[in-house]
């Protein structure tokens, strides 16, 4: 065999190791051992639209999807840690939201702990609103009366608090 033949068997080598390798993340992706391209942890991604929210009441947002893998939990006391935007675990809300009645999530309040066997695409909504206001802020919002039942129990001490709502949607909800 002369050079050029060595060279394109080394060439088919490579093409087929990173063929493989797509094949396997592929793979992965589908069976929850990595998450997907653009996907984020449900506890960054819920302190990062309290970092973004805290300082915008009445503007609602919701999140990129996000995964949640079996024994995945949010809670208020890492979330108001890792936003570093000033909120205490006493500003925060967690709710079940679309979720709320179904079976793999349990929990609301301060904590949701997803405990299916499967992964479990999501979206995080949020609003951010003074204490004394946020129920009238997401009643106005329009989302359902499972998050709004939710958004009365801020825990600040005063109504001038902000009070920051976040609840699980559907990934076919906005």
């Amino acid at each position: 065999m002369n050079s050029r033949g060595q060279a394109f068997s080394t060439f088919q080598l490579l093409i087929a190791a990173i063929v493989a390798i797509a094949i396997l993340a592929i793979l992965f992706q589908i069976i929850g051992i990595i998450p997907g391209i653009g996907q984020q942890e449900p506890s960054s991604n819920a302190a990062n639209l309290v970092k973004d929210l805290v300082n915008k009441p009445y503007t609602p947002k919701t999140s990129s999807q996000v995964t949640f893998k079996s024994g995945d939990s949010i809670n208020v006391k890492a979330i108001a840690a890792a936003s570093q935007a000033g909120a205490t675990e006493e500003n925060i809300i967690l709710s079940l939201g679309d979720f709320e009645g179904t079976t793999g999530f349990e929990g609301s309040g301060s904590l949701i702990t997803y405990t299916a066997g499967s992964s479990k695409n999501v979206k995080l909504w949020a609003v951010c609103s003074p204490k004394g206001e946020i129920g009238t802020t997401v009643q106005s919002l329009g989302p359902s009366e499972k998050i709004r039942a939710a958004s009365e129990s801020c825990t600040t001490d005063s109504d001038e608090d902000i009070c920051c709502l976040i609840a699980l949607r559907t990934t076919g909800s906005g």
